[in-house]
This record gives structure tokens, sequence and C-alpha cells, in this order.
């Protein structure tokens, strides 16, 4: 029996895995963002932390978003010119296993429908008031276990702080 295809057809874990989606221009919002969720015990990956040294970059992104079961996309004007950002905000919204486990960062204003119209339909978290507070919404959207909407993101876990 071939011990690739076994992995494939186990069940994936419920424990929340957030892919985070960002342009490189953005990577400063990325590596805070890991630090908010590393600080909360959320595993995630960060391209700049988790592709190794000599392996492919290409196939790095696609094995994460195939293990992970969260996406957060850092949105900014210069999101929506990247391709990369793009095909993985498809890519999770055409998994089953990213429904309502989408999540866009609002960090300037964009019109998020130009990264992907699907994305639209989707509850952001505004990050431009208050870093801190955004990063309560987040980790409080991922532990109740699906992106509901925004009643119910106000509920606010106080513990955890994106300023530290």
């Amino acid at each position: 029996m071939n011990t690739r295809r076994s992995r494939r057809l186990r069940p994936r874990s419920t424990r929340p895995r957030v892919f985070i989606s960002h342009t490189s221009s953005d990577r400063r919002y990325a590596a805070r963002l890991g630090k908010l969720l590393k600080a909360a015990r959320i595993e995630y990956w960060y391209s700049r932390e988790h592709v190794r040294s000599g392996r492919s970059w290409y196939r790095s992104v696609g094995d994460a978003l195939e293990n992970c079961n969260w996406l957060i996309i850092i949105v900014t004007p210069r999101t929506k010119a990247s391709v990369w950002v793009r095909e993985e905000a498809m890519y999770a919204a055409t998994s089953r296993r990213y429904r309502d486990r989408i999540v866009p960062l609002l960090f300037n204003r964009c019109d998020v429908r130009k990264i992907a119209w699907s994305l639209s339909t989707v509850q952001y978290i505004d990050c431009r008031k208050s870093l801190s507070g955004a990063g309560r919404q987040l980790v409080a959207v991922i532990r109740a276990g699906r992106n509901q909407r925004a009643w119910v993101i106000h509920r606010l876990d106080e513990e955890i702080s994106i300023d530290q």
C-alpha cells in the first residue's frame, strides 16, 4: 500500500493551523501576526519562517496550504497586485477544509473584491485603528472555530496583545 496515499486519507486534526497570506512588502505585518499566534499557542505557517533553505518555495507554499485549515490574508493596497495572494485565496475559497475559516485582516483601505471576488462575502477584521484589538479579535475567531458575523467577533479574549 502506498504510504503517501494512506497519509492523505487519514482524518485531519481539528486543531487550528493558520496559513498567513501576504505580499513580500507586507512581511512586517506577517511577522507581527506570527508573534501573536505563537503567543496564543496557535500553530501557523509563514513563508519567511517556514520555507527551508534549498527547498522549492512553490512546493513549500502548496504543502502548507494543503496542511493548514485557516487562511489569514493581510490586506493592503499592494495585496490586490499579488498573484500569489490571489491564488492562495482562491485555493482556500474552493477547499471545504477552509470553509468559514478565511479571515482578511484589513491594514489599509482596500477593496477585497480586487483580490478575489469571493472575499466580499467574508467578515474581515479591521487592523487600522488598533492592532492589539484586532489581534484579540482574530484569536477569538480562531478559538471559536469559524469566522462568524461581527457581533460574535467582538466577544474578545483580553489576554493576548500583538504590541508586546
